[in-house]
């Protein structure tokens, strides 16, 4: 693949340099959905409790019922060349067909804003970028599914996209209230300098309301969802990494947060290299428990039926 010769080539010119930092091989190799995984057993956190005043508000919009039915999940390609640059994208992202369906239609429209935006980006940093002699420039964009029931097994969805192929909607998307795609991309970059580098964003779509996620959707107004994240996340990230990592990249702020996906066992959060660790380090993830999400996880909401009974 591609993507092997690229990381060929940087691992043999790599090795001729005098530099302060080495690259890890396991950053090289690793797709999104194999970066490190931290489980832990569920431990007492901040604790919420509704008073008797408070009143939950309804849903983003009542749900139109089975509003996914005939859709199928494809993969695209955008390659983009700049010869006179050395420099080479190509990002691979998801496409929605077989439905007419006006929510699939922004789904696939923020998809193509999120890649030409990628695109622009690119082309900005590759202009005053300055390639070394003997391999190119590069930029290569993939993704994964969280929400679907395989995602991190060795069975996964991208061998099935990439022999062009189509996943039907239900192996796809997690139904635990509503009917949620969640896409992790990561885009895996080489500009010149000591080393590749790598950075994630996420796509969390609801098909019931036909809106793009944030975090605190899935939560309580008002409840302490960022710090009870945070509190489970520092202390796992402290015990795998085996030292004191920067605290300043974890704690409760949405910046830190906002890379997320929903998994079937619990909510993905993605640290990028040098969020709270050296490069060295590379990129950290966290699956932190629906269990200890529970009781403020917003019952008429995209994950409604993870709540804990009121």
């Amino acid at each position: 693949m591609m993507r092997y010769k690229r990381e060929f080539q940087l691992f043999v010119y790599l090795l001729f340099m005098s530099v302060a930092c080495s690259v890890p091989q396991r950053l090289l190799s690793q797709q999104p959905s194999q970066i490190p995984t931290i489980s832990a057993t569920p431990t007492p956190l901040t604790s919420f409790s509704l008073s008797p005043t408070d009143i939950i508000p309804p849903p983003l919009e009542t749900p139109e019922a089975e509003s996914h039915i005939g859709w199928h999940l494809v993969q695209r390609q955008h390659t983009t060349e700049k010869p006179e640059l050395n420099f080479e994208m190509t990002a691979l992202y998801p496409y929605i067909g077989g439905s007419d369906q006006e929510y699939i239609e922004w789904f696939n429209n923020l998809i193509d804003n999120m890649v030409q935006t990628e695109v622009d980006e690119m082309d900005l940093w590759v202009a005053d970028a300055v390639p070394p002699d003997g391999i190119g420039m590069f930029s290569e964009i993939y993704f994964s599914l969280p929400s679907s029931q395989i995602w991190g097994s060795e069975e996964d969805f991208g061998d099935i996209l990439e022999n062009n192929a189509q996943i039907d909607a239900h192996q796809v998307l997690m139904s635990s209230g509503h009917d949620v795609l969640s896409v992790l991309f990561v885009n895996f970059f080489y500009l010149g300098g000591a080393h590749p580098g790598s950075y994630h964003w996420s796509l969390n779509y609801d098909f019931n309301s036909g809106q793009e996620l944030t975090l605190g959707d899935l939560f309580i107004p008002g409840s302490p969802y960022l710090e009870r994240i945070a509190e489970f996340c520092i202390p796992q990230l402290t015990e795998k990494l085996e030292f004191d990592i920067w605290e300043d990249g974890a704690v409760p702020t949405p910046e830190n947060y906002q890379v997320w996906a929903l998994t079937s066992s619990g909510v993905l959060i993605i640290f990028d290299e040098y969020q709270v660790a050296p490069y060295a380090a590379g990129p950290q993830q966290v699956i932190v428990p629906y269990e200890i999400l529970s009781d403020i996880i917003h019952p008429q909401g995209p994950i409604g039926q993870l709540a804990a009974d009121k």
